[in-house]
């Protein structure tokens, strides 16, 4: 179908875009990359579906070819199944006949096999994804330049399409936009870390400050009004509607109380207590 290799050229990007997201995902979350649950997964995911359709194309074969087409087909669904479909097409005449459309599924299966093991090597030797990137940005120069090379040797349509090494740059393309896009959420989450931490730690001096300041503005006023009434000489009572509402609601609540401060106290309390009483502009004063 025209346009068909376009078609998979974008699968290939994809599927290493895909991979490679979900490597470093459970690399973040969990500090390594376990490689068993990961080809268990694949196997699981792939082989099924690949295994259904090479019984039904066997048995089928025995009902409707003859025995050495059956046979054929046999042995091509065993290289389909270990997954060798792409390099059979490139170095023998065999082209798999119903089961040549494998060979994409080959070099997906042989990238997973290798990817994997690099990647969980390059994030071990160093936490910085830039050498992900460029380790992936030289294996696709390198399979640009392979596939440069070989077209100048003469080499077939079937050696530059389906072998591994002249698909890798499309893979390593769909890394790369991983890597940079994984660069890009790190500092989205990095800044929203920093701002809630910031946003925390200025609420919480916030209301430190403020219960201090109230306490002390509390204290202060009770300090004040107390100190007013033993000095009165009607006897310890005063008039509070001349000492405004501040102090009549402590002469109230507060009034059995005996202020015993010291001077010391009073250094702190004084300041404060104006501050409560004739306002918080006092202190800016």
């Amino acid at each position: 179908m025209p346009g068909g290799f376009a078609g998979v050229d974008i699968f290939f990007v994809l599927s290493g875009f895909l991979i490679t997201t979900l490597l470093i995902q459970e690399f973040d979350r969990t500090g390594s990359i376990s490689l068993r649950n990961f080809y268990m997964r694949r196997a699981l995911r792939l082989g099924p579906a690949l295994i259904a359709l090479l019984i039904v194309l066997c048995l089928l074969s025995f009902v409707l070819y003859d025995q050495a087409r059956a046979r054929g087909n046999c042995r091509d669904a065993l290289i389909a199944l270990f997954y060798a479909s792409n390099w059979v097409r490139v170095f023998t005449r065999n082209q798999l006949g119903l089961l040549a459309h494998t060979w994409s599924l080959s070099c997906e299966e042989q990238f997973y096999i290798v990817w994997p093991i690099i990647l969980l090597t390059l994030l071990r030797i160093s936490r910085k994804r830039h050498y992900v990137a460029l380790v992936a940005a030289a294996v696709a120069l390198f399979s640009w330049l392979a596939s440069i090379h070989l077209t100048m040797s003469g080499a077939s349509e079937r050696r530059l399409c389906f072998g591994l090494d002249g698909r890798a740059d499309t893979l390593m393309i769909g890394c790369i936009l991983s890597v940079v896009l994984s660069f890009r959420a790190d500092d989205r989450k990095r800044k929203k870390d920093n701002s809630e931490t910031a946003c925390g730690h200025s609420a919480s001096f916030h209301g430190v400050s403020s219960r201090l300041f109230n306490f002390w503005q509390q204290a202060g006023a009770k300090f004040l009004l107390f100190r007013i009434c033993d000095h009165c000489p009607s006897g310890g009572s005063v008039d509070s509607r001349r000492l405004g509402k501040p102090a009549k609601h402590y002469q109230e609540a507060h009034g059995h109380e005996v202020a015993g401060l010291d001077w010391v106290c009073l250094l702190w309390v004084v300041p404060l207590a104006l501050a409560y009483i004739l306002g918080d502009a006092w202190l800016w004063v």
